[in-house]
């Protein structure tokens, strides 16, 4: 199989990339301070093009020192079976979700 019209339309969200930013106070959870970000994103096509996979991290700063590193994947994609677009993610919190 190989991928479609639909699959190739995700391709503009298919992009390697940085980001920083602000975290605001109580954003991460209530009582979590104010944090400064830094994240990466790499994103590949798997199983013969049918899928995108994502891979990010973002470290997480206050008041200048090292908190963590989350971590995430995602893959998605089109469902020819069920005829619409699906995606899940997991992340370093151990959550999981179906988009």
């Amino acid at each position: 199989m190989k991928p479609g019209a639909r699959t190739e339309a995700l391709s503009c969200f298919l992009r390697n990339g940085t980001w920083r930013g602000i975290i605001p106070a109580g954003g991460a959870g209530p009582g979590s301070p104010e944090m400064d970000v830094v994240g990466r994103v790499t994103c590949e096509r798997v199983i013969d093009g049918l899928w995108f996979s994502c891979t990010l991290e973002q470290d997480q700063f206050a008041g200048g020192e090292k908190l963590l590193t989350w971590k995430s994947h995602r893959v998605a994609g089109w469902d020819v079976a069920a005829q619409e677009y699906r995606a899940a993610g997991f992340d370093s919190n151990s959550v999981a979700a179906v988009f």
